[in-house]
């Protein structure tokens, strides 16, 4: 029987990091506010993406048409409010490949790995798992399960995981 366990690190963020997540919350409470709503309830979604993975945040504030498709979530007659120029700067002043929370990560994993054993890493947000998946799969064997993988295809998944064939599922 898999044996389950909680693994937790600190993540140091860099300045910039943490201007950039400062700022994407603010934008998310303007966003509630235009709607007369609670910030933890209508923004729930944007929120868990921001805390699971900057860099699909950043994405969000720099690409409109990832935001488009991201604002799905939120209810349909919502107002919508455009990132501000400060949130847009701090996005932009975040570099690719700077993501300190994905580098604590690699370390843990790297860890698992040598010592023989596999995991399941879990995440709310389709976004990061595309994210992981693409920035993961350089160097481990990686699978991804959500919602949107039918029942067959989960169940081959889950068996070539056991059999060894993943280092780590999404």
């Amino acid at each position: 029987k898999a044996r389950r366990e909680e693994r937790r690190c600190n993540v140091d963020w860099t300045p910039a990091e943490h201007e950039f997540y400062d700022l994407y919350l603010d934008w998310c409470a303007e966003r509630a506010a235009a709607n007369g709503q609670s910030l933890y309830w209508s923004m729930q979604m944007p929120l868990r993406l921001a805390s699971a993975c900057l860099p699909m945040a950043r994405r969000s504030v720099l690409d409109p048409e990832f935001r488009n498709r991201r604002r799905q979530d939120e209810p349909s007659t919502s107002i919508e409010v455009e990132p501000s120029s400060e949130l847009v700067a701090a996005a932009r002043n975040l570099r690719d490949g700077v993501d300190s929370k994905f580098d604590e990560l690699v370390k843990a994993l790297r860890g698992l790995r040598r010592d023989g054993k596999q995991a399941l890493l879990f995440t709310f947000s389709r976004p990061t798992l595309s994210y992981l998946e693409q920035r993961c799969s350089e160097e481990f064997r990686v699978a991804l399960l959500h919602g949107g993988v039918g029942r067959v295809e989960r169940a081959v998944v889950m068996e070539d995981f056991r059999a060894g064939k993943y280092d780590f599922v999404f």
